[in-house]
């Protein structure tokens, strides 16, 4: 996701911040400067210090960290 997006999985994304305390408005799913900040606050939170993207392409159904692997059996 990316500023200005305008979709469910943002609105998605915005609802589960605002489960977290970290986004402190109704979900609209436009992704802007307060999504942008909320996103921020809980890397922050959970230590990341650097951006985390995805491996694969937008609606893919998957949001795997960039250098992540599958589990092995």
């Amino acid at each position: 996701m990316k500023d200005g997006d305008e979709n469910e999985q943002v609105r998605e994304l915005q609802a589960r911040l605002r489960q977290g305390k970290f986004f402190d408005r109704a979900p609209t799913g436009f992704y802007g400067t307060m999504t942008a900040g909320s996103v921020r606050a809980f890397q922050k939170k959970q230590g990341w210090t650097r951006p985390v993207r995805s491996t694969r392409p937008p609606g893919s159904g998957c949001s795997a960290p960039a250098g992540s692997r599958p589990p092995t059996s």
